[in-house]
């Protein structure tokens, strides 16, 4: 039981270690503000990582369906996908 307990208060030490030294950090949260212009009406449905950027899919008033593309270094729109009439 002795060892157990030492081997968890290791455990924590090294990680409060990596945690302050750097090292278990996946980088910096990105933070941006971005207008994307959406028509009157529109919603937001989701949000969800496509490679290296951002896919947001809006529903329109009419019910038909976008994709934005944001870059999530300074949240620029680098594309859209629109369906066009149905």
């Amino acid at each position: 039981m002795g060892v157990l307990i030492v081997a968890g208060f290791a455990v924590i030490i090294v990680e409060m270690g990596r945690r302050l030294a750097g090292l278990g950090d996946s980088g910096p949260a990105v933070a941006f503000e971005t207008v994307i212009g959406l028509p009157a009406g529109a919603r937001i449905e989701t949000i969800a990582g496509a490679g290296e950027r951002l896919a947001v899919q809006v529903t329109l008033s009419d019910g038909s369906g976008r994709i934005y593309f944001l870059d999530p270094d300074n949240g620029a729109v680098t594309g859209v996908v629109d369906p066009g009439p149905e």
